[in-house]
C-alpha cells in the first residue's frame, strides 16, 4: 500500500556545571511586560507588504531590560520536515548556535508528525494526554489559550510568534492571537511560498515581494528591537516542507549534491504493509535526490533568518538569550521504500531522529550530550523551568534539558515514548526508544496496533539494534533467541503507556 502523504500544508556524556545565575526563580517580583508598539500593519493596504522589501533591516534592537529581572530570553527556531542528517547545510545554525552551544544528538519526536509535535511543543504534553495524532482540522483544538505562551505571559514574559503554529488551525484561515501573544505572524498553510498569506493582529495580509524566511526575520527583528525583556519568540518557518519552491538565488543551489539512498533490497522482516511496497526504481532514485536538493535549497532560506536575527541582535541581549533550534519531525528519502516528499509517520528513525541545540545562559559550549531527549516535551519544561512560569496545563511530562545538561548521566536509563496514526502509516502502533547508555542496549521496539486501536488483531513487532543497525535493516522483533530482551522492552513499553 503506498504511503499517505501528508496534505497540510555520538559523543560521550560528560556532566557540566549549571550556571546559578538563576537563583530564586518563581519568586515575587515578575514584571509585566509593557505594551508593544509599532508591530502591527496600519492596516491602510492589507494586499500589500509593508515596504515591498526584499531585504531586512539589520539595524540593533534596542531592548528594555527590566535591571532585577534575571530570567533568561527565549528564542525557538523550528525548521518543518528537516531531517537530522542536514544540519551540515546550515552555516548560519552551525555557527551561531551548535558551536557556542551543546548539542543534544538524541532528540526524538513523540509523534513523527507536523500537527502532534507543533501541539507537544506548546502544550508541554504527550500525545497519550493531548491525543492529537493526526494531521487536518482539529476538532478545533480547544487549549490554544492555555498553552505555554500563557504560561510565560502570566509570568512576566512578551510572546511572539512568526510562522507555522497549529496546522489544523493554520489551514482554515488562521486563527486569532491565542492568549499570551502579543506578535502574531501566523502562516496559512498552503506551502505557496512565492504568494503566502499570514494571519496577524487585524486580520488576513498578503505580503508581496519577499520570501518567507525573510518576512519573518523582519518582524522578528522588529519585535525584538521594541519588546520590553523577558521575551519569548517562536520562530517556526514551513521551509523546507514540500513542494519546494526555493527562493529565486537559491533556485540551482545544491545542484551537484548527490544524496546517499538508503535501498532496502530485503524487506522481508518487516511488517506486511513494508512488505507490500514495490522496490524502488531509477526513476524513484532521481526524484528522491531532486527533493533532498529541494530540501536544502529551502532549508538555506532558514539559515539566511537565522543569519539575519543573529546579525541585528545586541550581544547584550543575546548573552540574556537562551536560544532552542530544531526541527517538527524527519521525513523519508525512500528508506524502507518509503516515498513522498513528505512522508514521516512512522517508527522509523528518519523520522523521529530530529536536531537539537540549545545556547545560552546554562548551554554554553560542553561535549555533545547523548542522554535520551523528548524533544518539544523537554523543550517546554525548561522553558517553564527557567522562567519560573506556573503550567497551565495538566500532565507537563518532560525533562527540562537544564537538568540533562548538569547531570546527563542520570537520564541514561530514560526511555522516550513514542506513537503513530494510521492514516499516516497503513496502521496504528506505539514504541519506545532507549538511548546509547541505556542498561539494556541502544534500542527501539515498536508495537502495532497500538493500545487505542479498536483494531485487536494479534500485535505486530518490530525491533532494532541502533547501535550496530542505525539504517534499521534487521528487525529482530520475531526473533525467538531474543524474545525475553523483547518482553523487558516490552514491558518498559506498557508502563509508560499506564502511567498517569
Amino acid at each position: 500500500m503506498p504511503d499517505h502523504k501528508e496534505s497540510d500544508g555520538n559523543s560521550k556524556e560528560e556532566a557540566v556545571s549549571r550556571r546559578t545565575f538563576l537563583k530564586g526563580l518563581g519568586a515575587a517580583g515578575l514584571v509585566t511586560p509593557a505594551a508593544l508598539s509599532g508591530c502591527s500593519d496600519s492596516g491602510s493596504d492589507r494586499e500589500a507588504d509593508r515596504d515591498g522589501s526584499t531585504t531586512t533591516d539589520t539595524s540593533r534592537p534596542r531592548n528594555r531590560r527590566p535591571g532585577s529581572d534575571h530570567r533568561p530570553n527565549f528564542l525557538v527556531i523550528v525548521a518543518d520536515d528537516m531531517r537530522y542528517d542536514q544540519l551540515w547545510s546550515m552555516k548560519n545554525v552551525i555557527e551561531h548556535i551548535q558551536k557556542p552551544g551543546i548539542s543534544f544528538t538524541q532528540a526524538r519526536c513523540n509523534v513523527p508528525l507536523c500537527q502532534p509535535s507543533r501541539v507537544g511543543m506548546f502544550s508541554g504534553q504527550l500525545s497519550k494526554h493531548h491525543h492529537v495524532i493526526d494531521v487536518g482540522f482539529i476538532q478545533p483544538y480547544v487549549h490554544v489559550d492555555r498553552f505555554i505562551q500563557k504560561a510565560l505571559a502570566n509570568a512576566g514574559y512578551t510572546c511572539g510568534l512568526t510562522g507555522k503554529f497549529v496546522n489544523g488551525i493554520d489551514a482554515n484561515g488562521g486563527t486569532a492571537p491565542p492568549d499570551g501573544f502579543t506578535l502574531w505572524r501566523e502562516i496559512v498553510i498552503d506551502h505557496q511560498k512565492n504568494r503566502f498569506t499570514i494571519r496577524d493582529e487585524d486580520g488576513l495580509v498578503r505580503p508581496k515581494g519577499i520570501y518567507p524566511t525573510d518576512y519573518y526575520a523582519r518582524e522578528a527583528i522588529k519585535f525584538l528591537g521594541e519588546v520590553q525583556e523577558p521575551f519569548a519568540l517562536w520562530m517556526t518557518p514551513s521551509e523546507p516542507h514540500s513542494p519546494f519552491t526555493p527562493r529565486a538565488n537559491l533556485a540551482h543551489k545544491f545542484s551537484d549534491y548527490e544524496f546517499k539512498i538508503v535501498d532496502e533490497v530485503d524487506v522481508s522482516d518487516k511488517p506486511p504493509w513494508i512488505q507490500a511496497l514495490p522496490p524502488l526504481t531509477p526513476a524513484d532514485f532521481k526524484q528522491l535526490e531532486e527533493d533532498a536538493r529541494g530540501s536544502l535549497r529551502e532549508l538555506a532560506a532558514v539559515d539566511d533568518m537565522v543569519g539575519q536575527v543573529f546579525d541585528a541582535l545586541d550581544p547584550e541581549v543575546l548573552a540574556r538569550t537562551v536560544i532552542f533550534f530544531a526541527s517538527d519531525n524527519g521525513v523519508h528519502r525512500g528508506e524502507h521504500r518509503r516515498l513522498g516528499s513528505a512522508t514521516k509517520g512512522g517508527p522509523y528513525d528518519v523520522g523521529l531522529h530530529v536536531p537539537m541545540l540549545v545556547r545560552g545562559p546554562g548551554f554554553e559550549h560542553a561535549p555533545d550530550i547523548s542522554a535520551p531527549v523528548l524533544m518539544f516535551q523537554d523543550m517546554a519544561a525548561t522553558m517553564i523551568e527557567l522562567s519560573g512560569a506556573t503550567p497551565i496545563m495538566d500532565h507537563q511530562l518532560g525533562v527540562s534539558l537544564a537538568g540533562i545538561v548538569a547531570d546527563p548521566g542520570s537520564q541514561r536509563n530514560r526511555v522516550l515514548l513514542h506513537e503513530i496514526a494510521s492514516p499516516y502509516y497503513t496502521t496504528s502502533g506505539d514504541g519506545i526508544t532507549t538511548g546509547p547508555d541505556h542498561e539494556l542496549g541502544f534500542r527501539k521496539l515498536y508495537r502495532y496496533p497500538s493500545v487505542g486501536s479498536k483494531d485487536k488483531t494479534p500485535p505486530i513487532y518490530e525491533a532494532y539494534d541502533l547501535d550496530t543497525d542505525p539504517d534499521e535493516l534487521q528487525n529482530w522483533g520475531n526473533d525467538p533467541t531474543r524474545r525475553a530482551e523483547r518482553d523487558r522492552l516490552e514491558k518498559i513499553l506498557d508502563d509508560l503507556l499506564a502511567a498517569p
